[in-house]
């Protein structure tokens, strides 16, 4: 089920135009920027996109100006690393952009992570990629998790295993889902 969802999810992100791209980025990413939760919090964790996933680049900025601490995922083996975004950018072993210079942040100082995604459900669920790093570095922060979607992205339910960490809540070009709602 979970494959399936995936595979569907990524030809629909594959098949959008750079127009339709950048003009739901821009919703997604003011709705974003205008949270209560990316307002207050002082570090904050957002990744770089791969893949056709909702672009950070605006959010990055608008935290960065803010005089935020500003971090991003760096893979380091089977776990992730929030390093500090400053000066250059390299790609991963997975083709992502990850800051190289920045110092590393402890997951306990992180306030927000933006979370990317494939699928996710009106409860939190969030299907990924496979690999479980989000997951294990979840499971170390007690940070808001928000998670940006495009609308076509979000299913209404979908089965959870028992390793998944689950988001807060959902930014979509249409709306801010509350995930604190969810099913138990």
């Amino acid at each position: 089920m979970k494959h399936k969802m995936r595979n569907e999810t990524l030809e629909l992100r594959k098949n959008l135009s750079e127009d339709q791209k950048k003009q739901l980025e821009g919703k997604i990413n003011g709705k974003l920027v205008s949270l209560a939760e990316f307002k207050s919090a002082d570090v904050i964790m957002l990744y770089f996109p791969v893949h056709n996933e909702v672009g950070t680049a605006t959010a990055i900025d608008t935290a960065i100006k803010s005089g935020k601490i500003t971090c991003a995922p760096c893979v380091g083996g089977s776990e992730i690393v929030a390093r500090e975004i400053v000066g250059k950018l390299q790609k991963s072993e997975f083709g992502v952009l990850e800051p190289f210079d920045g110092k590393i942040i402890a997951p306990e100082k992180i306030e927000l992570v933006i979370v990317p995604g494939i699928a996710f459900d009106r409860h939190g669920g969030r299907i990924g990629y496979g690999h479980g790093f989000y997951d294990r570095f979840l499971k170390k922060t007690s940070a808001k998790k928000i998670a940006l979607a495009y609308g076509f992205q979000v299913m209404e339910h979908f089965e959870k295993e028992p390793h998944d960490v689950l988001v807060d809540k959902i930014v979509t070009e249409k709306e801010i889902i509350d995930c604190k709602r969810r099913e138990k």
